[in-house]
């Protein structure tokens, strides 16, 4: 195993609004053993603290709500083929050179 997944790294999971999927995050992320510490962020405009992931040192960021990509993040931003084609946007990590994106399928 790669040294970086050996030690605990936090994964913010931001919402507008208290959502019942973070319970559900938590339950799974313990279940799985997973390195990753959930921190709830409450968030009118989520993808404003895009661009501190990787300086944070954030695994990444977990959307309550599937929203549309922002524009301005656009040239750094890569889409799985499921986010692009449903034009949302749910999960981002920062990988080198900029931020991948998913969304849940379904």
């Amino acid at each position: 195993m790669r040294p970086e997944y050996h030690r605990t790294r936090p994964l913010a999971f931001l919402y507008r609004a208290p959502s019942p999927l973070f319970d559900r995050l938590v339950a799974e992320v313990a279940t799985a053993r997973l390195p990753l510490f959930l921190y709830p962020v409450e968030a009118q405009d989520p993808f404003a603290l895009l661009p501190c992931l990787a300086s944070l040192g954030l695994a990444g960021a977990v959307l309550a709500e599937a929203l549309p990509p922002p524009k301005d993040l656009a040239p750094s931003l890569s889409l799985e083929a499921e986010a692009r084609e449903a034009g949302l946007l749910d999960l981002v990590v920062p990988r080198v050179g900029g931020f991948w994106g998913s969304t849940r399928k379904g």
